[in-house]
């Protein structure tokens, strides 16, 4: 529940829970996700690797964590 709620209330992608079936949350740097790995959570992957596939073809790196801010309109705080 507090997941979620952190989540819903704060649009925040910091928590694990967050993650769906993503390798690793979309705050961190690390692998490639996949796609559609947290459609749970508001798909924010997916809209990421929309505008730069670089991010679910080769890794995760610091670009594709601040689009979690511009283009998701989520935050990593």
């Amino acid at each position: 529940v507090c997941v979620n709620q952190v989540f819903s209330v704060c649009d925040s992608k910091t928590c694990a829970g967050s993650n769906g079936t993503c390798a690793h949350t979309v705050c961190t740097t690390g692998a490639a996700l996949a796609a559609n790995c947290d459609s749970a959570f508001g798909d924010c992957v997916d809209q990421i690797c929309a505008v730069d596939s670089f991010c679910c073809t080769n890794n995760w790196d610091s670009i594709c964590v601040g689009r979690v801010a511009t283009t998701c309109m989520l935050n990593c705080n």
